[in-house]
């Protein structure tokens, strides 16, 4: 299980704010990242910068109370395989697209969960 610190200040930031702390961490990841239980790789690059940093990525990360970009190299590595689903929505049903899941510790945040 993966311990994710929460911080309260991410609570009153603005979206803006938000998405621009979230761009730098998710620079930092310079390499690909190896998921440990079945080996696939993802390469962290702009265009999955963007979409991590969507407006709706940053508006459910706040309404949940915490943003886990600063972590998203460890999540991928500890998380499991739960399905392999078509893009149905762009229409690219040749294209499979692997669905991951993680635990992680909630129980000392102070986030809505």
């Amino acid at each position: 299980m993966i311990k994710i610190e929460v911080l309260a200040e991410n609570k009153d930031k603005k979206a803006y704010d938000l998405r621009s702390d979230a761009l730098k961490a998710l620079k930092t990841i310079r390499k690909p990242i190896t998921n440990k239980h079945d080996g696939r790789v993802a390469i962290v690059n702009k265009a999955g910068r963007l979409k991590m940093t969507s407006d709706e990525a940053v508006r459910e990360s706040v309404k949940h109370g915490f943003t886990a970009a600063e972590h998203i190299q460890e999540l991928y590595e500890e998380a499991k395989l739960r399905e392999i689903q078509p893009d149905l929505k762009h229409g690219y049903t040749s294209v499979q697209i692997p669905r991951y899941e993680v635990m992680f510790d909630l129980k000392a945040c102070k986030c809505k969960h």
